[in-house]
């Protein structure tokens, strides 16, 4: 407690303040206050050093006075005792004898003011003769100053007290021995006085080399204490002091650093939260959000309603303009969504083209539904991206959602089932609007999604065969290859028709499977019947959608199989648009070729590609629809125009398959027409394998020609 009071004393106290903030504490400053120590002990010393010498030149004046004043006190009482001895005898006699010691001693001046002052004691001499003048005293008077002055100069470096004591008895002859004790005590103080002085300039002269000593010590402690110890410190501190800027520099940046790594952890955070194209809550967030309200709404039995949008036609706009352009209607279609924001809405990104409003609480399905029909609407506007215009719309599926069912941790999945199934039954309207959920929507969803299990199922479990539907050589009836046709070996239901499942497999993406199925069955059986080398079927045909043939992952499985060259064909459905994928299938076109596959067009006419396909494509054969060929019988327009299209093939090297012949008649018309091969019901309905190997074996036995009798094998 006394220190810290001290302390706080110290630092209150202005000199320490003004030291401190002087020195900063810094060793390389410390030579500052050493040269003020320095100087101060200096300035100490040397007014120790000068009080000593004043001290000393005092005491040597004060033994120069004793001195003087013990040789005044002998001569004095010679005078005395000569005026005393003398008092009868005539004056002029003593005049003589000081005159001489006057002669003798009259080359000393300095102790006239001494002298001066015996006047007193001259005074009273001469009124002890009481007889005499006072011209005789006056004269007596000069006679003793002028006599005193030259007695006393000699006695300040000589042994005078012999010297009086022989010539007063040389003058008046007394003896010595009254008066020899008493000059003897006067000799030794006058010894005394000159060994006083003597010990003053010794004393002096020890003060003197003292202060010197003390300041060469001083010199050389800075010299070889002082300076080095301070270049030490110094370099110490100098290296101290820049470990700590550098340390102040490396916590600056490391300040420094943790901003930017909070800054950070806030972006991420922010961005796990949120889409970084549009700037809205991703499926995350949505789902944290979800948990707060189900949480915040329950105790209160309200309802959220949601909007599950997804945009239509939004993969074609990626495809034909870039990522770019889709990006662009991505973030337009969020700044509609987030115009019609209202207070307790919250809008999500959930997935590429599928945004999500929530809005709570809600009462009904009439709250949202009217915002859906404005959002559909904005969405459907025409937009123009790059001087292009982009044909997108938005399907909207609305649902309320009562949340006593939930917990806090939704899955937004399930959250949205409902709403989803109202998106699903908009976009098997063609989209471009919005649905609310119903019951009965709910069921034909049900009644899809249990077919779209069947059908992955099937697939699966190799449920789904290729019937065959043989072809025959227009001109000599002889078959020269098949068709592979889908069909549904249902384990229920029997077998299926295309009719029956094909739009279904369309409409859940399942093309490619069911493509890759075919193929592989096709080569199959083709192997088999080929093991007999008299085997007349040439190739076989498999239909193949537009979108998978311009599927690059179809064009690498196409590639890794080991088939025969001009073993297998395939019929690219023209129902499907070309155009929509030309780019992408016309080098999968040309790739297959190179590959050894022919490229044939089904249903050629009915289609979108037409006669654009014969110049794109350049297939090997085209396909007539059975809608052109069966009413040639009858009709003369219709036999026309199937004449219009073999003839149309003929510069473009295509050979020509009619579908759909019935009748002989057809053959015979269609034979004469220019018509390569023919297909139909009149030589062969569609068959499986097995049945393909009767019909060989029946024309190994010599049925071979149908212009004598028509087989139809079923």
């Amino acid at each position: 407690m006394y220190c810290r009071y001290g302390l706080y004393i110290m630092k209150n106290f202005s000199l320490v303040r003004v030291m401190v903030r002087a020195l900063k504490l810094n060793p390389r400053n410390l030579w500052i206050g050493y040269v003020v120590g320095f100087a101060l002990i200096v300035i100490l010393l040397t007014m120790s050093q000068l009080t000593s010498s004043w001290s000393n030149n005092s005491a040597k004046r004060h033994a120069k006075l004793s001195q003087i004043a013990s040789d005044q006190t002998v001569l004095s009482q010679q005078i005395y005792r000569e005026f005393e001895q003398f008092s009868n005898q005539n004056i002029d006699a003593t005049t003589q004898n000081l005159k001489l010691l006057m002669r003798q001693y009259s080359d000393n001046y300095r102790l006239i003011s001494v002298l001066v002052s015996q006047s007193s004691y001259l005074e009273n001499l001469v009124n002890y003769q009481s007889d005499w003048k006072p011209a005789d005293m006056k004269k007596l008077h000069e006679m003793s100053v002028r006599y005193f002055l030259s007695r006393l100069a000699d006695l300040e470096r000589q042994s005078h007290a012999q010297f009086a004591r022989d010539e007063l008895a040389k003058m008046k002859g007394i003896q010595l021995k009254e008066t020899e004790l008493w000059f003897l005590h006067q000799a030794n103080e006058s010894r005394l006085d000159e060994t006083e002085l003597k010990r003053v300039e010794l004393t002096a002269k020890i003060n003197f080399w003292s202060y010197v000593a003390t300041i060469i010590l001083l010199i050389l402690e800075a010299i070889f204490i002082f300076w080095p110890g301070h270049v030490i410190s110094s370099r110490y501190y100098t290296r101290s002091k820049r470990q700590q800027e550098r340390m102040w520099e490396l916590m600056r940046n490391l300040r420094k650093r943790n901003q930017e790594i909070l800054k950070a952890y806030d972006r991420i955070g922010h961005d796990a939260l949120h889409d970084s194209l549009t700037g809205l809550a991703n499926r995350r967030y949505l789902k944290e959000e979800l948990g707060r309200r189900v949480e915040l709404h329950r105790p209160k039995n309200e309802k959220i309603g949601v909007c599950h949008i997804d945009l239509d036609k939004f993969k074609r706009v990626n495809d034909a303009q870039g990522h770019k352009a889709g990006d662009s209607v991505l973030q337009y279609v969020s700044k509609i969504l987030m115009r019609y924001k209202e207070q307790g809405d919250f809008v999500a990104r959930i997935g590429g083209d599928e945004f999500v409003i929530v809005s709570s609480p809600v009462t009904c399905l009439s709250e949202i539904s009217s915002k859906a029909h404005d959002i559909c609407n904005q969405i459907g506007r025409k937009l123009v991206i790059d001087g292009r215009a982009v044909d997108v719309s938005a399907s909207i599926g609305v649902d309320v959602v009562n949340i006593d069912g939930f917990e806090n941790e939704i899955d937004v999945s399930d959250f949205l089932i409902r709403a989803d199934i109202a998106l699903y039954e908009v976009k098997q309207r063609g989209g471009a609007g919005y649905e609310c959920y119903t019951d009965e929507i709910k069921s034909a969803y049900l009644r899809s999604a249990l077919l779209y299990d069947e059908i992955t199922q099937g697939l699966s479990k190799h449920e789904f065969i290729p019937y065959y539907q043989l072809q025959y050589s227009a001109s000599t009836h002889e078959i020269v290859s098949a068709e592979a046709l889908v069909r549904w070996r249902h384990p229920e239901r029997g077998v299926l028709p295309p009719s029956e499942f094909l739009e279904a497999i369309q409409e859940f993406g399942l093309e490619q499977r069911l493509d890759e199925l075919m193929i592989k069955e096709a080569i199959c059986d083709l192997s088999q019947w080929h093991l007999d080398r008299s085997c007349p079927i040439a190739s076989v045909a498999v239909n193949l959608s537009a979108k998978t043939i311009a599927n690059p992952n179809f064009m690498s499985m196409i590639s890794n199989l080991d088939i025969p060259k001009g073993r297998l064909s395939f019929e690219i459905t023209e129902t499907v648009d070309v155009n929509q994928y030309s780019h992408q299938i016309i080098e999968n076109v040309e790739y297959l070729k190179q590959l050894g596959f022919e490229v044939e067009i089904d249903d050629f006419g009915t289609g979108h590609a037409s006669i654009l396909s014969l110049q794109y494509l350049k297939p090997k054969r085209l396909k007539i629809d059975r809608e052109f060929v069966f009413p040639i019988v009858e009709h003369d327009d219709q036999r026309q125009l199937v004449k219009n299209i073999i003839e149309l093939s003929k510069p473009f090297n295509v050979e020509v398959v009619a579908e759909g012949v019935e009748s002989l008649e057809h053959a015979k018309i269609l034979n004469e027409m220019g018509c390569d091969i023919l297909q139909g019901y009149a030589f062969c309905k569609p068959i499986p394998a097995v049945g393909v190997t009767a019909v060989l074996n029946k024309n190994k036995n010599g049925i071979s020609r149908f212009d004598k009798q028509l087989i139809n094998v079923g």
